[in-house]
C-alpha cells in the first residue's frame, strides 16, 4: 500500500484514486506465485487471478525488491479489492466495517442502553436487515457489504459475470432436486434457512437477502460506495478530519466543527489533493493557534 500511496502523491493524483484505480505493484515473488503456484493454493482463494497472468512482469522469485506497476481492468477499486486487503478483512461485513470505519468515521456500534434481548421469534430470523436487536446495524451494514459481492469471502479473486452469473438456471434446479455441484454448493444459494429463503434459490450468494434497490451494489463493487461517499460528502469530511486530527495533535472540538467543514470544502474543491489538504490545515489560524 505504501507504493500505491506514494504513486497517487509523486503523481499529483487525487486522494480518491487510492480507493478507486491505483495500478498494482509486484515484485518477483508475486509474479512468480500468481504465475505458478496461486491455482495450487487454494485456500487463499486467489482464483481467478486479480492479474492476469500475460500482464505480469517478467521477473524471477528472486527479483524481491524490483517492483512494476501493472495496470488493473475496471473491476478493480484501488485498495479496497486489493489481495492484502480482502485477505486482511475476510468476510464482506469485514470489510464494509473497514471502510465505513476508515474512510467515513463511521464506526459501527450498538446504541446505547445496548441491543436488548432477542426472543425466541427473532433467533428464527436469518435475515439481519430486520432481525430485532441486529437491524440497528445490519440495516446499514448488509447493503454495504454487498459491493464486495464479487470478490469471494475467505478470497480475492473476481467472480466475473461471464463465469458466475447473478442467477444460474442449474444452481436453482439441483436446489429442488439435489445432487449439486461444488460449484453451486460454493457460490450460489441452494439451501434453504428459513421459510422464505427458497425464492433465493439460484441467486449468488451475495444476492440472499438483498433489497431490488441494493442489487446494484454487487454489480458495480466498491467503486460506487466511494462515489456515493464523495457526493454525501462523508469521504472527505472524515479524511480532513483525521487529517486534522493528526496535525493538531487532539480531536477537533465540537465548537470547531465548522472550520473542520471549511476544510473539507477546501478539500473537495481542491480535486482531493492530498498535498493541498495539509497545506490548507498547517495555514489555518486555528493550527497555528494550536501548534
Amino acid at each position: 500500500m505504501n507504493k500505491r500511496v506514494r504513486w497517487i502523491l509523486e503523481n499529483n493524483r487525487p486522494y480518491t484514486d487510492l480507493l478507486t484505480q491505483t495500478p498494482a505493484f509486484i515484485n518477483g515473488p508475486l509474479a512468480h506465485f500468481m504465475r505458478y503456484q496461486a491455482a495450487m493454493k487454494q485456500d487463499v482463494g486467489l482464483i481467478p487471478l486479480p492479474v492476469a497472468k500475460e500482464q505480469l512482469p517478467d521477473l524471477t522469485h528472486l527479483d524481491k525488491d524490483s517492483w512494476v506497476a501493472v495496470a488493473l481492468g475496471s473491476q478493480h477499486s484501488g485498495i479496497l479489492t486489493s489481495p492484502a486487503f480482502l485477505w486482511r478483512f475476510q468476510t464482506n461485513r469485514a470489510r464494509a466495517n473497514k471502510y465505513y470505519a476508515t474512510f467515513l468515521c463511521q464506526p459501527f456500534v450498538p446504541p446505547p442502553g445496548g441491543l436488548g434481548e432477542a426472543s425466541d421469534a427473532d433467533a428464527l430470523e436469518n435475515d439481519l436487515q430486520i432481525r430485532n436487536g441486529c437491524k440497528y446495524c445490519h440495516t446499514m451494514l448488509e447493503p454495504a457489504g454487498s459491493y464486495w459481492g464479487r470478490w469471494p469471502q475467505l478470497g480475492a479473486g473476481f467472480l466475473t459475470d461471464n463465469n458466475y452469473p447473478a442467477f444460474s438456471d442449474e444452481c436453482e434446479k439441483c436446489a429442488y432436486n439435489g445432487g449439486c455441484s461444488n460449484y453451486c454448493n460454493k457460490n450460489y444459494v441452494i439451501k434453504a434457512m428459513g421459510p422464505d429463503d427458497a425464492k433465493y434459490f439460484g441467486w449468488l450468494k451475495p444476492y440472499l437477502y438483498r433489497r431490488p434497490e441494493h442489487k446494484i451494489n454487487v454489480q458495480e463493487g466498491p467503486q460506487l460506495l466511494v462515489k456515493k461517499t464523495m457526493v454525501d460528502h462523508r469521504l472527505p469530511t472524515c479524511m480532513a478530519r483525521r487529517m486534522s486530527t493528526w496535525l493538531l495533535g487532539r480531536n477537533v472540538l465540537p465548537e470547531e466543527e465548522g472550520w473542520l467543514a471549511d476544510i473539507a470544502q477546501q478539500f473537495v474543491m481542491n480535486g482531493y489533493d492530498f498535498k493541498a489538504l495539509v497545506k490548507t490545515v498547517v495555514s489555518s489560524e486555528l493550527y497555528r493557534s494550536v501548534r
